[in-house]
């Protein structure tokens, strides 16, 4: 497994011998002030670095976050190579800057030597280190124009359409900073993009929810696509709405990325991991079926997934010299694909799988059965108090029957340090991270608010005011207000809370997925949990209108479920998130127990003192309860429109319709009543029953 945080070193072999870089290196490693995975050692840029060639070979810059472009040099700063080697690779980066539309916002490299972003050094015996990188820091504004050029030589792209140009070289608010901020790969997302050279034929990813996964399975795939003409390449997951997503998520991101070919799909397969027998190209598992003559089996929620991929691979294996069908294959959520899935694939794939899960995308089980190549547990979506008040919740650490208690290598592999204090008491902490810049102090605000309340919908209008007090400029599309239960009494409260939005603050909402969205900037998202993967929000409002019982035998799977869907939903926030409870849903004790840690996070930071549970839930229940498939009703209602083979504008215009229907609206998920409804509709859209 690599290394979890590492200074990348990517410099000629005659500075890896020199003993005054060795020096350097060495201090980098060791230093505690700087994150070493934000720290670059290069001595050409790293995206595309077969096209850059320099002469000169005892040069190198220092790439570290928020502090200069820093040139150095082992001879002196008047040698003629020298100079020569920081002009070309100026003139390169101005190159990069063209390319990806970046001159606009931070201007020409003279604009960078005139602002004293560029500094150059010359290394040797009697260079002080700490001196030096305290000198070589910036303040906020400069910041931003060398971390975009740090962008540019790590091959961490931005889209720059979405930077505000007139807040870029001023002072942000804290607000500003989450829609304006510039995403910089750490080392080790770096090395999984550009410099993975393994000769395993699958290479695994595993990081927590929000370390960015998926982000650079796009980054692979574009190289793949770019580097390695005429290759076969497929893009899994396995929810149908995600990889929908992602059909449209690919072309975006290869416009951003300036890949000059136009998108040939018979090179590129982009689906969920099933498909349909009817529909091959709807999914990888009925594509393979349809490519080699094999028997398909539609999606079953009880038939054994491990046998239908062990009949598939029998049934490939069987066949003599068949030829595989892709170069490689990228797997997104592999935590929801059973091994045998991996095993089909690899047969089809003539080069390389890349296999990227999420250690912890529920509070079941941590995904460690196979070794990870790379490890990303730091969360740059979420605040690290709100990770920690999570998973405290989700793992049930403050009741009398927890979840589950993870090993000290488990706390550590999702992002912990974890110190015994006294027998069974631990002190569980993550490392606070300047998400958003180094002026912004993301401990001047509460990440996780926990709010009592016995009207719901007077918490939650009175917290979208407090929210908009406190924060210039938020607009409705910043806000979610989440859920936990979706029934009458739900749908009804939302209606209000939607009618109150507009009449106290004249914003506009959308209650999904019964409404469909119209202008995403301008609505406030009203919704329940059964709807939340993969949404991100600056601020979430949870209703938790499901009571929190004590976990017993006789409602382990309804308890843990709701633990798991509290720690799902609690994380989709990049600043805040409020929990809205009362005493109708939870005991005085543990609503006293929440509010205390809260208090504390806010006070103390990421860490606090568990006690390691007396009773844990047995992980043979706690994998039945994972193995029980739940469907949401818009899951249950795409099924439906499948197997009516109703797709395209007549879906798109039936759905609206469906959902006003007073069943619908009020929740219901068993799919023969769904199928009969969706029959009765057909009619009007002139299809045959």
């Amino acid at each position: 497994m690599e290394e979890i945080a590492q200074v990348l070193c990517n410099v000629t072999d005659e500075l890896k011998s020199s003993e005054v870089f060795i020096e350097l290196h060495h201090y980098l490693e060791s230093q505690e002030e700087i994150p070493v995975d934000s720290i670059y050692l290069i001595s050409k840029p790293i995206m595309e670095s077969n096209e850059y060639e320099y002469d000169y070979k005892n040069g190198f810059l220092l790439l570290i976050k928020n502090h200069k472009v820093m040139f150095f040099t082992t001879d002196s700063l008047d040698n003629d190579d020298f100079i020569t080697f920081k002009e070309d690779f100026l003139e390169d980066t101005g190159a990069l800057a063209r390319k990806f539309e970046y001159v606009g916002l931070i201007g020409r490299s003279r604009d960078w030597k005139s602002k004293g972003i560029i500094s150059s050094i010359c290394l040797d015996e009697e260079t002080d280190f700490t001196h030096l990188l305290q000198e070589n820091k910036l303040d906020e504004v400069n910041s931003r124009v060398s971390n975009l050029i740090i962008s540019l030589l790590t091959g961490s792209i931005n889209n720059v359409s979405e930077l505000d140009k007139e807040l870029f070289s001023q002072e942000q608010t804290l607000l500003e900073s989450i829609k304006n901020r510039i995403m910089l790969f750490d080392t080790n997302q770096t090395k999984f993009v550009y410099n993975e050279d393994s000769k395993s034929p699958i290479i695994r990813i595993q990081g927590l929810a929000g370390s960015g996964k998926t982000e650079l399975l796009l980054h692979k795939l574009k190289k793949l696509y770019v580097e390695d003409k005429g290759s076969r390449i497929a893009f899994t997951c396995f929810n149908k709405v995600l990889a929908d997503k992602l059909r449209g998520r690919v072309p975006e991101f290869f416009n951003y990325m300036k890949v000059d070919e136009q998108i040939n799909y018979q090179r590129l397969f982009i689906a969920s991991s099933w498909g349909s027998g009817r529909y091959p190209d709807a999914g990888l598992y009925s594509k393979i079926c349809a490519n080699y003559g094999l028997k398909f089996h539609p999606f079953s929620r009880t038939k054994d997934k491990s046998e239908i991929w062990k009949e598939a691979i029998s049934e490939l294996t069987s066949l003599s010299n068949f030829e595989p069908m892709f170069d490689y294959i990228l797997i997104d959520e592999s935590q929801d694909f059973e091994k045998e899935y991996i095993e089909l694939c690899q047969l089809v794939t003539a080069k390389k799988i890349y296999v990227a899960g999420d250690i912890l995308q529920d509070i079941f089980s941590i995904n460690k059965e196979t070794e990870t190549d790379f490890l990303l547990n730091k969360v740059y979506r979420t605040d690290p108090r709100t990770v920690l008040f999570s998973h405290v919740l989700g793992f049930g650490l403050y009741e009398n029957r927890a979840v589950r208690w993870l090993s000290e290598e488990e706390w550590v592999m999702s992002g912990y340090s974890i110190e015994e204090e006294s027998a069974d008491e631990y002190e569980i902490s993550r490392s606070p991270l300047k998400r958003f810049g180094e002026e912004l102090d993301e401990a001047s605000y509460k990440s996780i608010v926990v709010k009592e309340e016995n009207d719901y919908i007077n918490g939650v209008i009175n917290t979208v005011k407090e929210l908009r007090g406190q924060y210039e400029g938020i607009q409705p599309s910043d806000i979610a207000i989440i859920y936990m239960n979706y029934d009458k009494e739900a749908s009804s409260q939302a209606e209000e809370v939607s009618r109150r939005l507009y009449k106290e603050f004249n914003w506009y909402s959308v209650i999904a997925p019964h409404e469909k969205r119209v202008n995403d900037n301008d609505e406030v998202l009203i919704t329940n949990v059964n709807n939340v993967k993969g949404l991100e929000f600056s601020f979430v409002i949870i209703v938790n209108n499901h009571r929190i019982e004590e976990i017993q035998d006789s409602n382990i799977e309804r308890e843990v479920r709701h633990r798991n869907a509290l720690y799902m939903t609690l994380t989709r926030s990049f600043i805040s998130s409020t929990l809205i409870i009362s005493e109708r849903y939870a005991t005085r004790e543990y609503i006293d127990q929440i509010k205390r840690l809260s208090n504390d996070l806010y006070e103390h930071g990421p860490s606090t003192i568990v006690h390691k549970p007396i009773k844990i839930i047995d992980e043979n229940e706690l994998y039945h309860v994972t193995h029980q498939e739940v469907k949401s009703q818009f899951d249950i209602i795409e099924e439906c429109f499948v197997e009516r083979s109703i797709v395209g504008k007549t879906r798109e215009d039936m759905l609206p319709m469906l959902m006003t229907i007073p069943a619908i609206k009020d929740g219901i998920t068993e799919k023969q009543e769904i199928l009969k409804l969706i029959i009765q509709l057909e009619p009007i859209f002139k299809l045959k029953k």
